[in-house]
């Protein structure tokens, strides 16, 4: 699980988020779309400056060994256009913002103590 911390504006729509795993060619490995808090709690009814924790499961495939950026993403409700992220060197294509990397290791098999 990612969890995402926003900060509340003046959110014209009720926004759903994209979190994507992306390996170093820049493909999506691993993916979860959904609104805010699994929809309990929509951007349009957050204060102005509010924090809000937002949870989103990603599940990578069992061999995904590597790293991985984590680029986040809102995407308009009605198909619309979504927000632009502010100007960053972490603004990825397509609007999305590099929100962290992910660094995923080979683990060796637990054994019984004797």
């Amino acid at each position: 699980t990612v969890t995402l911390h926003w900060q509340g504006g003046m959110a014209s729509a009720d926004y759903s988020v994209r979190l994507e795993a992306r390996d170093g060619q820049g493909r999506v490995v691993a993916a979860h779309e959904g609104q805010p808090r699994n929809g309990s709690y929509p951007a349009t009814v957050w204060s102005l400056g509010e924090i809000v924790p937002d949870a989103h499961p990603l599940s990578l495939p069992p061999d995904a060994i590597g790293e991985y950026a984590l680029v986040a993403r809102l995407i308009h409700p009605h198909g619309g256009a979504s927000p632009d992220a502010a100007p960053s060197p972490a603004r990825t294509a397509g609007g999305g913002v590099q929100v962290g990397r992910l660094r995923v290791r080979a683990c060796s098999a637990l054994q019984s103590p004797p």
